[in-house]
């Protein structure tokens, strides 16, 4: 069962925004694949990195959170993944929103809970602005979270 954190309920925590296509499932095994599932690498660094921040939480942002939301927990499990770092998804705002206005609006009804946060995606489409171009991090959907891109996540989140 995954325990969602209820947005001003928790102590200062940092953040993680994470999209799915690119990201966890890379198009470099996704191609062959009839059924998609999280890819090997990237879910080896994103261990590492919730080992590495403690108090690091996974916010979904990709449209698998609106359109395959429960095949995303079934994939988010047998990754072997922490249930409990699982933190959630962003609103949906319809057309005129956007990803950054999506997680700019989590953003703000988690005010004085987040001590730190980051954006991984594959492309930088309605992220920046309103997110500060800092706080975004762009990986290539051929690999998507890599180990280097952990490494430099690690340093910007701790």
């Amino acid at each position: 069962m995954f325990l969602f954190f209820q947005q001003g309920n928790n102590p200062s925590r940092a953040i993680l925004f994470l999209d799915i296509d690119g990201v966890m499932i890379t198009t470099g095994e996704s191609e062959t694949q009839h059924q998609p599932k999280f890819s090997a690498t990237p879910v080896q660094n994103l261990k590492r990195l919730l080992a590495a921040i403690p108090d690091l939480e996974v916010v979904i942002t990709s449209a698998w959170r609106l359109t395959a939301w429960k095949h995303l927990l079934l994939l988010w499990q047998q990754a072997g993944l922490p249930e409990q770092r699982l933190g959630g998804r962003t609103p949906h705002l319809g057309p005129d929103g956007g990803r950054g206005a999506e997680i700019s609006q989590w953003l703000e009804k988690a005010q004085g809970h987040i001590r730190q946060y980051a954006v991984l995606d594959d492309m930088n489409f309605g992220l920046t602005p309103p997110i500060p171009a800092d706080h975004v991090f762009i990986c290539h959907p051929h690999d998507g979270l890599t180990e280097k891109m952990a490494q430099r996540l690690e340093a910007f989140l701790r």
